[in-house]
């Protein structure tokens, strides 16, 4: 039902303009090289002032800064140019075959998926609460060490069970067959993971 990635659990890699951290890739057996995969989640680092995102034609995206800002330029395949300029933990949801030109240095966090597939993504900060559902995905990246409390949502007497996550681990969740519900402790008004959720659409 769920699992702690760690480093050892990642896949690094290198692109034009920076380093990738592959978070997960579903199907494990998917090679995103060669786009055979349904989704893939990732960290990345932009570490060049100005660089072209990798075209995933067939595919569609969600982008957030986790630090600094970055500013894009989405060009269609019919030619129309949409900029987009996010600060730290806005998201941009975009074609994956768009030419996309970056502006500025940053890390940021991906989901790339199949037009089948829905996705979100969120910045949470400490004390939220989440319902997980059934039939859907969940990544929580740890931005800081964090404390988090996994209980069945129709079970008020559990006690649920405590989960501890450094810095840089994730929490994997997936196959639910009933809701659950995820506390994060931690400061409010600070964020302490991102959430990546992804399912088949009806």
């Amino acid at each position: 039902m769920y699992k702690i990635l760690t480093n050892d659990d990642y896949r690094m890699s290198t692109w034009s303009g920076g380093t990738t951290t592959e978070i997960l890739l579903d199907p494990p057996q998917g090679n995103y090289q060669e786009r055979d995969f349904n989704f893939r989640i990732s960290t990345a680092t932009v570490d060049l002032p100005e660089s072209e995102f990798s075209p995933l034609e067939g595919f569609k995206r969600i982008i957030m800064p986790l630090e600094g800002q970055m500013t894009l330029t989405h060009t269609s395949q019919n030619d129309q140019a949409e900029v987009v300029e996010l600060a730290t933990f806005e998201t941009d949801y975009f074609e994956g075959g768009d030419l996309t030109h970056s502006v500025g240095k940053c890390t940021d966090f991906n989901l790339i998926y199949k037009p089948h597939y829905s996705g979100t993504m969120n910045a949470l900060e400490g004390g939220e609460e989440r319902s997980l559902f059934a039939g859907e995905t969940y990544i929580f990246y740890a931005l800081q060490d964090v404390e988090l409390n996994l209980m069945p949502e129709w079970d008020q007497d559990s006690q649920g069970e405590t989960l501890h996550l450094e810095k840089g681990q994730s929490l994997y969740v997936t196959d639910l067959e009933d809701t659950y519900l995820l506390s994060l402790q931690g400061q409010e008004n600070q964020v302490v993971t991102i959430e990546v959720c992804v399912y088949l659409n009806d």
